[in-house]
């Protein structure tokens, strides 16, 4: 019998599995993108295989963000239909790439018989601020705060001849970074005092200080299994982190609206 599970579980790639224990564990049974909130509004990034470009799907569907030429403009094309389940979009968006195989789910377009792969949308936008970037021709944000809980590239190799795999890992965790301080440079750029990047590792007044930020820093979450301690800790630290910094956006940009609310 236990030879039987074994060969069963090893008909389903990891992602698949990630899949079904997420459809079970948040308790989404059916949900699809279609039944998301309108506000606040919910978006799952995602990488396509296929075009190297990154995929957000929310309440319209997977839609594709690149730049058309022709128009000379960022454009937005819906290439997975809303009925995807969400469970199938947060395991296609944790899909980190060389421990989850990407999510195969069908094009919007019924006539394209190929599936698009979805993988890790860290891979292009580990914060998301592109697609606030994007949205900028038709809306207005007054903060914007990016909440990062990815540990910071160490700037030191422990060996001096590294082998191939440990390389390999380097330069995969380079490759990620680069974007990411990309699209953070970005949203400096664009919202200035108003853009607040905070990380797990960075100490709270009404948070945690000392030796826990960095112990939580050391925490995978896209790959580890992280216990209710750890999962409490680090939304603890988090939401500490960004109600500072909300406290000081508002004090610092609204200082009327903020002597009326309590501290």
């Amino acid at each position: 019998l236990r030879l039987l599970a074994g060969a069963l579980l090893l008909r389903k790639s990891r992602t698949l599995l990630l899949e079904r224990h997420i459809r079970t564990e948040l308790r989404l049974d059916e949900k699809a993108a279609r039944d998301m909130p309108t506000t606040p509004r919910f978006q799952i990034q995602t990488t396509s295989l296929n075009t190297g470009r990154p995929v957000c799907v929310e309440r319209e569907g997977g839609l594709e963000v690149g730049w058309d030429p022709k128009r000379r403009e960022v454009a937005r094309e819906v290439v997975v239909n809303k009925g995807l389940h969400i469970a199938t979009a947060v395991a296609a968006s944790a899909a980190f790439p060389g421990m989850f195989p990407p999510r195969l789910v069908p094009y919007a377009n019924t006539k394209v018989k190929t599936k698009i792969a979805l993988a890790d949308g860290g891979i292009i936008d580990n914060t998301g601020i592109g697609q606030l970037a994007n949205a900028t021709k038709t809306e207005t944000f007054e903060c914007v705060i990016a909440s990062d809980a990815g540990k910071a590239l160490a700037h030191t190799v422990t060996h001096d001849s590294p082998g191939a795999l440990s390389g390999a890992t380097r330069a995969l965790n380079v490759a990620l970074e680069h974007p990411n301080d990309t699209q953070i440079q970005l949203g400096a750029s664009l919202w200035g005092a108003h853009f607040h990047h905070i990380r797990i590792d960075q100490p709270a007044d009404t948070g945690y200080s000392g030796e826990i930020p960095r112990h939580l820093a050391e925490l995978r979450t896209d790959v580890d299994s992280l216990t209710q301690l750890e999962f409490d800790a680090l939304a603890h630290h988090g939401y500490r982190l960004a109600q500072e910094r909300l406290r000081f956006e508002l004090v610092t940009a609204h200082p009327a609206r903020a002597a009326t609310r309590p501290t």
